[in-house]
């Protein structure tokens, strides 16, 4: 379940911040406010770093960007997602957030997402013929969001989403 991230730093192996996703799932089941509130904010740290502006992910292998169901928007979700790993650490009460990459275009964007940050016409159109659950090799870019909790994403506490936005750059569906 790995990934490409390029950052200004190169090309590496990335592996989903599992920490922020647990952190966040305990946080959610956590019946101390301020205990929440800290682990929220480490949470925040670690994802900020993770999906920062400008950061490029590409998919490859078993971890594919899928085309969620009953989503009427234009959101990518991780085939890979959640990992056994954050599974396997979560305690009875607690589920990890649901994560997904939300992408733009004209007509179809959040104040605030400049013009520049648009994903191209073809692949939205593209996208928006596929059904739900196809699955989709990529590469999307993170976009500055400047009404997010932090740079590139949002986090929706009373749903447990996270939403990371940004602008797809490529999307391959694969045939089965």
């Amino acid at each position: 379940m790995i990934v490409v991230l390029l950052c200004a730093g190169g090309a590496e192996a990335f592996e989903l911040p599992e920490e922020a996703f647990l952190l966040i799932a305990r946080s959610a089941a956590d019946p101390c406010s301020i205990c929440a509130e800290e682990s929220m904010k480490k949470a925040f740290g670690i994802l900020e770093k993770a999906y920062a502006p400008g950061c490029r992910i590409s998919t490859d292998g078993d971890c594919l960007f899928v085309k969620p169901p009953g989503e009427g928007g234009l959101d990518l979700a991780l085939s890979c997602y959640p990992p056994k790993g954050l599974t396997e650490g979560l305690q009875d009460n607690e589920a990890p957030p649901a994560v997904s990459f939300l992408f733009h275009a004209p007509g179809k964007r959040l104040v605030g997402i400049s013009e520049g940050d648009f994903t191209r016409p073809e692949i939205v159109d593209a996208y928006g013929k596929a059904r739900p659950g196809t699955l989709f090799r990529g590469r999307v870019e993170i976009v500055r969001y400047p009404y997010g909790d932090r740079a590139g994403f949002n986090y929706f506490k009373e749903s447990g989403r996270l939403r990371i936005h940004c602008r797809v750059l490529e999307l391959q569906p694969v045939v089965p």
